[in-house]
């Protein structure tokens, strides 16, 4: 049985206070509007600082901000800012005084009282305002549902992309000068595998220098290495041309501090892969590259290993997590393979392949 993926969203609460003035000096109005995030649960020990693992945004991490006129219906379709300077607003996260500070588009300083709005005209204000959000922020960013990404790279370069599920139907604010609650849920876009290393001998130490995944020549499951999302609908339009089908991703570890591994516990390192329905038997290969050298081992990933019982289809979900178990001989060769599958990016899986 698949979890909900509730368990792996990232809750923020937003208070947004609106007044009559749009105050960005340091004279701001004390009755006016501000913005506060209310969050702060550290990593534990060995998760990776560019993957959230938990239930909550970590010192320094980054969020991008839009703030829209509201439009008629639930949803969103024209997309007109509030302001110029209320676009793409880069909030920042502090976890020494368990506060958000926030730069506007432009500005050289930062501020951490909160986010002013001046009420429109009523000519032009009929439906109030509304708030966006993704994570994490992205310099030069003007659409909310236009927001690039790329995977592989460097381990310290690796973006776990994430947007507000609110953003589809968000809520309509009417500035009254009162108080505002607005709920972010952020969601995982990509999907996430989990790659465990084990060497079955004792007094045997191995490392990772980098994790490749190859699309097979042939194969009919495309590999995207970049391209952009759309964080209102929470999609990759496949269809567009401004997503980039590469043969081959490879992400490298060299440099990370728990890349070795021995024969005591599975050591865990996470590939980062854009969600994608699965067609057919080795469509992409795993390859492996140890200890700096020219040592490779490769795995091509199955259909059985993803598919989740009850679906017709075998695809990887954004949100979902892939945890594959390997165990190496002093060869370099896979010994024991096992798969699990999760809808949690957190808890023990809840599926099990063992080949």
């Amino acid at each position: 049985m698949i979890r909900k993926l509730d368990k792996t969203m990232k809750r923020v609460s937003i208070y947004i206070f609106l007044s009559l003035f749009f105050l960005l000096s340091c004279t701001k109005d004390r009755n006016g509007s501000f913005l506060v995030l209310d969050v702060d649960i550290e990593p534990s020990a060995g998760e990776t600082k560019a993957i959230f693992t938990g239930t909550s945004f970590t010192s320094g991490s980054l969020l991008g901000l839009f703030v829209y006129y509201a439009e008629d219906g639930t949803s969103m379709s024209q997309f007109v800012p509030y302001s110029d300077k209320y676009v793409n607003i880069k909030a920042s996260y502090v976890s020494t005084n368990s506060n958000w500070k926030y730069t506007l588009p432009g500005a050289s300083s930062s501020f951490d009282d909160g986010l002013y709005l001046i009420k429109p005209d009523a000519n032009t204000f009929t439906n109030g305002l509304s708030v966006c959000a993704y994570s994490p922020w992205i310099d030069g960013v003007t659409r909310i549902d236009e927001i690039p990404f790329a995977v592989g790279g460097n381990y310290n370069d690796v973006v776990d992309l994430m947007y507000a599920k609110q953003n589809a139907a968000p809520v309509k604010i009417v500035p009254d000068g009162d108080a505002k609650a607005v709920e972010l849920t952020f969601r995982h876009a990509m999907s996430l595998l989990w790659i465990g290393f084990k060497c079955k001998h004792d007094q045997t130490t191995m490392s990772i220098t980098s994790i490749s995944l190859k699309k097979k020549k042939g194969g009919s499951t495309s590999l995207y290495a970049s391209g952009v999302f759309d964080a209102v609908e929470g999609v990759f339009h496949f269809d567009s041309d401004k997503m980039v089908e590469d043969t081959v991703i490879t992400t490298v570890y060299s440099a990370y501090q728990y890349n070795k591994f021995t024969n005591s516990d599975y050591v865990y390192l996470p590939f980062l892969i854009v969600p994608q329905e699965y067609s057919g038997d080795g469509d992409y290969i795993l390859e492996f590259c140890f200890d700096n050298q020219n040592l490779r081992a490769k795995y091509p990933i199955k259909i059985s290993d993803i598919k989740v019982d009850g679906e017709s289809e075998a695809s990887f979900k954004s949100g979902y997590s892939y945890r594959f178990k390997f165990t190496f001989n002093n060869f370099v060769q896979i010994d024991n393979v096992m798969v699990d599958v999760s809808s949690n990016w957190v808890e023990e899986p809840v599926k099990e392949f063992k080949f």
